[in-house]
Order: structure tokens, then C-alpha cells, then sequence
């Protein structure tokens, strides 16, 4: 079993955001036609593999539908809903740690970011 797996480090790709943050900022300002960023490959591939493993089919919860104009897509509120990995990645993303590279990246202080509501299909 990895090292993630036995949580002997960190799910967040602590060394990869410290190296990448300084080019990432100026992709982020002088994205076209608003600043915004992607990052592939960002977690580990052991990672995603296990939370794809994790994560809920169609009809295996109580998705909420979301079917408009402008989106289509399955939300879930309940986090019990979601796997214990999962959980922890989803908290990993609203740690300090993340938060902090987040404001590193766009320059500003965030508020709150919601991403335990991010259980889309």
C-alpha cells in the first residue's frame, strides 16, 4: 500500500504547488477571457483511481437533478453518501493548506470555499 493510502503524506501535492504556483499566477492573470487556471494532472494518479472507486453511481444515492438551460448535472449534499478516501480529499481541498495556495494564486483573500457540494457526475 502507498504512502497516501497509509496517510504517511499528504493527499495535497504539497512539492508540485510550491514548484508550480510562480507560473501558475501569471496563467491565472493573463488567462483569456477572465483569469481562471487548469491544472492537469494535479493529484496523484493513486488518488483519483481511488476516488473514482469511491465515488456513487447514478442510482446507488439520492442524487439531486439538476436539468436547465445551462447545466446538467447530479449534486449530493450528504457527504456520508460519499467514501471515506473521498472525504478526506474533499476536506483536503477546504484545509488551510490549499486554501492558502489558493490566495497565493489569485491574489486575494477566499472567503469559503464550498467543495464538500462538489459530488457532480
Amino acid at each position: 500500500m502507498s504512502s497516501i493510502m497509509n496517510f504517511e503524506r499528504s493527499i495535497l501535492p504539497l512539492e508540485k504547488m510550491r514548484t508550480i504556483l510562480p507560473s501558475a499566477k501569471t496563467q491565472y492573470q493573463e488567462a483569456s477571457p477572465f483569469p481562471h487556471i487548469v491544472f492537469d494532472d494535479f493529484f496523484d494518479t493513486e488518488v483519483v483511481e481511488k476516488v473514482l472507486s469511491e465515488f456513487p453511481g447514478k442510482n446507488d444515492i439520492g442524487w439531486i437533478d439538476y436539468y436547465g438551460s445551462n447545466e446538467v448535472k447530479l449534486a449530493n449534499e450528504n457527504e456520508e453518501n460519499m467514501g471515506l478516501f473521498t472525504r478526506y480529499v474533499l476536506y483536503s481541498l477546504n484545509s488551510s493548506i490549499f486554501l492558502k495556495f489558493l490566495e497565493e494564486l489569485v491574489g486575494m483573500v477566499t472567503s469559503q470555499v464550498v467543495v464538500y457540494k462538489a459530488g457532480t457526475r
